[in-house]
This record gives structure tokens, C-alpha cells and sequence, in this order.
């Protein structure tokens, strides 16, 4: 009765995994470093929309630096490059507030995209 049991959970949870819906093969993770950032638009290559991205930095107590444009722009890179993008676009960055369970945070903002050519 018991081995029934098992199989019986085992053939949902291979059957449930099959039916994740996933569409083709997963993105090819990047080296963030690859990934180009702009506060424009990419005119000269044509490019796909991968995904908006919102990321944020938080300062982790009162004696910490406030975080920087220069930290919003590798977290939106390590983000884009986790997608298989080779830009983010649009790049806007928030000003530095304090937020309710932290010392400081700063928001940051891009379009990420992927060169079709």
C-alpha cells in the first residue's frame, strides 16, 4: 500500500514539473560586465524587450554609506544578465530616502533588452 502511495506522488510530481509551462530553452546567464547600460534608447542595433527591471540598494545601518547611482547600476547589470539581456535601457535612478526597515535605500529603474542581430 505504501509503494502505491509513493508512486502515486511521484508520477503528480513529474507530471506537475512537465506542465510548468515553460516556453523554450532558459535564457544564457551573462556576465553582468557584458551587459551595456544606458539612461537613453539603443537606436543602431535592433533589440528585443526582455523585461522591466526595478532593483534597489539599501544601507544596512545608520554608520553605512548611502547607497549610489554606481550600486543601482551593477544590480540592474547582475538582474539583466541573470535574464540573458545585453542592455538595460532607460536607466533612471530614485533619490535616497530612508525606507521602514532600513537606514537608507535608493531605487533604481531599466528596460532590459536583447540584440536580435
Amino acid at each position: 500500500m505504501k509503494t502505491k502511495f509513493w508512486f502515486a506522488v511521484a508520477a503528480i510530481a513529474v507530471s506537475l514539473g512537465a506542465c510548468s509551462g515553460a516556453k523554450g530553452p532558459p535564457p544564457i546567464v551573462k556576465s553582468p560586465d557584458s551587459v551595456i547600460l544606458t539612461q537613453g534608447d539603443i537606436t543602431d542595433r535592433p533589440y528585443r524587450v526582455v523585461n522591466d527591471l526595478d532593483v534597489w540598494v539599501h544601507k544596512p545601518n545608520i554608520f553605512a554609506r548611502d547607497p549610489t547611482p554606481a550600486d543601482i547600476d551593477m544590480e540592474l547589470k547582475k538582474k539583466a544578465a541573470k535574464l540573458g539581456a545585453d542592455a538595460v535601457i532607460f536607466v533612471r535612478y530614485g533619490t535616497v530616502g530612508m525606507g521602514v526597515f532600513n537606514w537608507g535605500q535608493l531605487e533604481g529603474r531599466g528596460r532590459a533588452v536583447a540584440f536580435t542581430k
